[in-house]
């Protein structure tokens, strides 16, 4: 049997749904069950749905930075961030740990959700938001781009990135961490590389 996982400690970026707000949720979900260590959504997944955890858990890994472990949701919990509302791919991935039941609120109904469900609506809402403040703030994330700081088809690239709200991590080719990379992709001779 596997150990419920500890609670999340910021509150904000990850609430605790109340029986209530689950009875309120149901109607628009159906049930799904995965088995441990299979994975609910993968970074790349467009159109991410709303997951709730009724039983077991979702860890969630970062990719991007070696699969590093960001944060499990227990019961009461959901999986999702920012990218739930804008529907671009989403950056992480989510696991089942342990035999997991979940409440799943497909993409198109997530719109009806936030417009029947306003307190519920509202915690999604800076709980999303703070999620990808996180993320952020934690490193590494989205696409990894390596050039030189000071070359043109870097900038346009790293510009480009931004303008569209694709989440990405730069790194100076020159830097130590960009040289790394640069070698663990068989040190291709133009740059950027993305």
């Amino acid at each position: 049997m596997v150990e419920a996982p500890p609670e999340p400690s910021n509150t904000i970026a990850f609430p605790q749904l109340d029986q209530n707000e689950l009875d309120l949720l149901r109607p628009l979900a159906t049930c799904c069950s995965f088995d441990d260590g299979q994975p609910v959504f993968r970074a790349g997944d467009a159109d991410l749905d709303l997951f709730v955890v009724e039983s077991g858990a979702i860890e969630i890994i970062n990719p991007s930075d070696d699969n590093r472990h960001v944060v499990t949701h227990g019961p009461g919990h959901f999986a999702g961030d920012i990218d739930l509302l804008t529907r671009r791919p989403v950056i992480v991935t989510g696991i089942a740990r342990g035999p997991t039941r979940l409440m799943r609120v497909p993409s198109p109904r997530l719109r009806e959700l936030l417009n029947k469900i306003p307190a519920l609506s509202g915690k999604l809402l800076i709980a999303a938001q703070e999620r990808r403040r996180l993320l952020t703030e934690a490193g590494v994330l989205g696409l990894r781009v390596v050039g030189p700081g000071e070359c043109r088809d870097t900038m346009l690239v790293r510009e480009f990135l931004f303008k569209n709200f694709v989440p990405f991590t730069w790194f100076d080719s020159a830097s130590p961490q960009g040289q790394a990379l640069m070698q663990s992709w068989g040190s291709p001779k133009k740059s950027p590389v993305i």
